[in-house]
């Protein structure tokens, strides 16, 4: 495994608990409370399973960015 894979996997592991955890908070915890601590606990949820999205974006864009080749160049 190249150390760009095993990078982008530690993004995808990150992200992906991120994003489960924010979902659980959400829908599990959240429902629990009372209107506006309901809303406020709903909302912190779905922005840290949207940080998670976030983490997983970052590390595709890392790979991709360290996988990429530059063109040759032409001189003539």
């Amino acid at each position: 495994m190249t150390p760009a894979i095993k990078a982008s996997a530690r993004y995808w592991l990150a992200g992906i608990a991120l994003a489960i955890a924010g979902v659980a908070i959400s829908r599990l915890l959240a429902p629990e409370f009372q209107a506006r601590s309901h809303a406020t606990i709903a909302l912190i949820g779905q922005l840290l399973a949207l940080s998670g999205l976030w983490v997983i974006i970052m590390g595709i864009r890392r790979r991709l960015r360290s996988q990429a080749v530059e063109p040759p160049t032409i001189t003539e």
